[in-house]
């Protein structure tokens, strides 16, 4: 939503395939990459706006959105 008092929010989404593909490129030596798996339920927020929170799916993982975004957050690892 933009407008008065608000702000535009921007996301930066990776393929990680294309990420570690450009490391190799720039002299890595190693690129190693875990999911993140968040271990908290965070409700949404109380208004309709951009806001973090997680959903469980029906083997009780969580998945993190924010606002309509899913974030699938990874720990990344690169050897030079």
């Amino acid at each position: 939503m933009v407008g008065k008092g608000y702000y535009p929010y921007y996301y930066n989404i990776y393929c990680f395939e294309r990420f570690r593909d450009f490391c190799f490129q720039h002299g890595a030596k190693k690129v190693i990459a875990e999911d993140f798996v968040i271990d908290i339920d965070i409700d949404p927020p109380v208004h309709k706006y951009m806001g973090t929170y997680t959903i469980k799916t029906f083997n009780q993982n969580r998945l993190q959105f924010s606002g309509p975004l899913h974030m699938p957050w990874k720990f990344i690892a690169i050897k030079m």
